[in-house]
């Protein structure tokens, strides 16, 4: 690949991974590197998990507040807590509720 072509495709990953689509692969690529596993009822269909529990869930499962979705960590940024152990999902917290439970 030349480096013209190199360059074009940069620019065009970094541009996809601003879209919905490239936050939502980039995130399950994520979650898959750190070994997450889905819970029972998803088998191993992470858009549908993603969508509907990560992005619908609303409201921090522990402190109930409302969460956000941030380009950098805030108090109220949307969390996939899960057990670092064994990888199971557990639930969606805000940032801060997150951290406390590691």
């Amino acid at each position: 690949m030349s480096l013209v072509n190199q360059e074009q495709n940069n620019e065009y990953m970094r541009r996809y991974n601003k879209t919905p689509q490239g936050r939502m692969r980039k995130k399950i690529l994520r979650w898959k590197k750190w070994g997450i596993k889905l819970p029972e009822g998803y088998g191993e269909n992470w858009v549908i998990f993603y969508e509907q529990e990560y992005l619908g869930t609303t409201h921090c499962e522990e402190c109930d507040i409302e969460l956000t979705e941030d380009r950098y960590n805030t108090p109220t940024t949307r969390c996939l807590d899960h057990d670092h152990y064994t990888g199971k999902f557990r639930n969606i917290l805000c940032f801060v509720c997150n951290i406390k439970r590691r």
